[in-house]
C-alpha cells in the first residue's frame, strides 16, 4: 500500500499519469496489478494509460452521478 501527498490543491485526474510513474520507480507496482482510486481520478486517458503503459488494472470509483438508479429507490 502506499500514499502520495500532493502540495497545493490539483485536479486528482491531472496527477494520474505521475502516480504509476512514482510507484514504479519506488518498484511497488508490477505487471498486474490493481490500483484503487476515487472518482476524481476518472478519465478514459488514465484507465488506457494504467493498462497500456503499465499492464496494470485501474479501479477507478465511478462518479455517483453517472450511475443509473432503479425507479423503486433502491
Amino acid at each position: 500500500m502506499a500514499f502520495l501527498i500532493h502540495p497545493g490543491s490539483p485536479h486528482d485526474s491531472r496527477l494520474f499519469p505521475a502516480i504509476p510513474d512514482d510507484l514504479k520507480r519506488r518498484r511497488v507496482i508490477r505487471a498486474g496489478d490493481r490500483v484503487i482510486c476515487d472518482k476524481g481520478y476518472y478519465a478514459y486517458d488514465n484507465y488506457a494509460r494504467g493498462v497500456k503503459d503499465y499492464r496494470i488494472a485501474p479501479l477507478i470509483f465511478l462518479k455517483n452521478s453517472s450511475i443509473p438508479r432503479s425507479s423503486s429507490g433502491e
